[in-house]
């Protein structure tokens, strides 16, 4: 419900500029719980009158005499705050501070098209301010609860959906391997195997993407959790690095991994970790050019441990990179409309990596490359080292 100044008035009968003073203190003394009253001339208001200081006048000495048969125009504020009913209440807050901070105290007067309506109090503008403030909350409790519907919906949406593609994803895979590998006998025409072989690294791509919407989904709901080991992380980059050389190979990319030989063991979820940096390592093959170069780097800094993935490129515009770390979205440069954005990959990565307490971020030169940078905090560094085989 929308709140206007017409539910903060009150409706004061207005006394004529002429009235003598008596007559007003009389109307004070009848009514103790009377404040403020307005003073018009033909409808319009010309001033108002506080309870406190007018009394205070009369009592003054000599003030009964000097005031008793005057009009209520020499006592009265002359220049009070008055505003149209029609005014947003944001813009009568901000004329009582900045202008009038007396009407708090002496109240203010209102009107339509310049004609007196009533008047207003601090007592009714905070009863009308916290009316506006609950209704606010009740919106944002509202869109608060359709967000986190909207969000569980998803979930069980993406959950189901992920059995229903998993399982004939599944068969494709294990049917093409069969037709690969020539299980049954010969298949003939040797393109056949090579179509067979896409078709099964294709689906277990799309299984990849499938796995990491999941993720997204679950770590968004709050159900997803570390299973924290202790591990070498020159393993995991050496694992990685053997899944992503065949596919930089068949795009013309030089990829590398570069780490001093003291390199400490880690405590984290090897996996996710693991997952954090084949993403990487993934996302700039994809997005480097044939002839172009990919670096993994690790190693132990000041602030924690640092896991770097180096690409050369045409780089991202920093306007672009905040906008890559949002699933599905593509920035604006060509190299990343030709490639049809990142993904889930990026977005799950900064996920993942900050539930390890560390920081994922991107820096970028037109026409350079791209540096993505996941920096872990110390507490994650151990001394001593143990086989990638324990590391669960």
């Amino acid at each position: 419900m929308k709140k206007s100044l017409e539910n903060l008035i009150e409706f004061q009968p207005p006394t004529q500029a002429g009235t003598i003073c008596a007559e007003i203190l009389e109307k004070f003394s009848n009514d103790p719980d009377l404040l403020t009253i307005p003073i018009v001339s033909s409808e319009r208001p010309v001033g108002l009158v506080n309870r406190h200081e007018f009394i205070q006048a009369m009592a003054h000495q000599y003030g009964r005499a000097l005031y008793d048969r005057q009009p209520v125009e020499a006592m009265m504020d002359t220049a009070p705050l008055v505003v149209e009913v029609s005014i947003p209440l944001e813009t009568l807050n901000r004329l009582i501070v900045d202008e009038k901070p007396s009407a708090l105290l002496k109240g203010f007067i209102v009107t339509r098209d310049g004609d007196y309506l009533g008047i207003g109090t601090a007592l009714s503008l905070l009863q009308l301010t916290n009316a506006v403030m609950q209704e606010h909350a009740r919106e944002l409790d509202e869109a608060r609860l359709s967000a986190e519907q909207a969000s569980a919906s998803k979930s069980r949406f993406l959950a189901t959906m992920s059995h229903e593609l998993r399982t004939p994803l599944n068969a494709v895979m294990g049917f093409s391997e069969l037709i690969e590998q020539e299980s049954y006998g010969p298949v003939g025409d040797p393109h056949y195997i090579e179509y067979a072989g896409l078709i099964r690294s294709s689906g277990e791509h799309l299984l990849t993407i499938i796995e990491d919407v999941l993720d997204m989904s679950r770590i968004e709901a709050g159900k997803l959790s570390l299973r924290e080991v202790e591990f070498a992380p020159a393993e995991l980059a050496e694992r990685c690095m053997s899944l992503i050389t065949p596919i930089a190979q068949e795009n013309g990319v030089s990829v590398g991994f570069e780490r001093p030989d003291d390199l400490p063991n880690l405590i984290g979820d090897h996996n996710k970790l693991q997952q954090v940096t084949f993403n990487l390592l993934t996302n700039a093959v994809k997005f480097t050019p044939n002839g172009g170069t990919v670096r993994l780097r690790m190693n132990e800094t000041d602030a924690g441990f640092m896991i770097a993935v180096i690409y050369t490129g045409i780089g991202i515009d920093p306007e672009d990179i905040p906008r890559v770390l949002q699933p599905f979205i593509q920035a604006e440069s060509s190299d990343q409309r030709s490639h049809g954005g990142t993904g889930p990959g990026l977005p799950l990565s900064h996920s993942l990596v900050e539930m390890h307490g560390g920081k994922l971020q991107i820096t970028s030169t037109k026409g350079v490359g791209t540096t993505v940078t996941v920096a872990l905090p110390r507490d994650r560094i151990i001394g001593k080292h143990i086989p990638l085989s324990q590391a669960g």
